[in-house]
């Protein structure tokens, strides 16, 4: 498994969408009347991935992740 550069667009698409374009469109959206509960979910939705990206940078260079990373590849788990 690469460690290289190939990696990085992903990983910034993922910071790009989850922490700053998933909080904006709650925050822009606060004074629609929302009947079908997307609101929330978008606010679930960014809270349950603000970790990913984190997460998924320690699984790639982190030495201690090795053994997860022999199964498994970072973005699948």
């Amino acid at each position: 498994m690469g460690r290289g550069w190939e990696w990085w667009p992903g990983v910034f698409g993922q910071v790009f969408w989850s922490w700053i374009v998933g909080p904006v469109v709650p925050w822009k959206s606060r004074h629609i009347h929302d009947t079908h509960g997307w609101r929330i979910q978008t606010i679930g939705c960014v809270i349950a991935n603000l970790p990913a990206t984190p997460m998924w940078l320690i699984a790639l260079y982190v030495p201690a992740m090795e053994p997860v990373n022999q199964y498994w590849l970072p973005p699948q788990w």
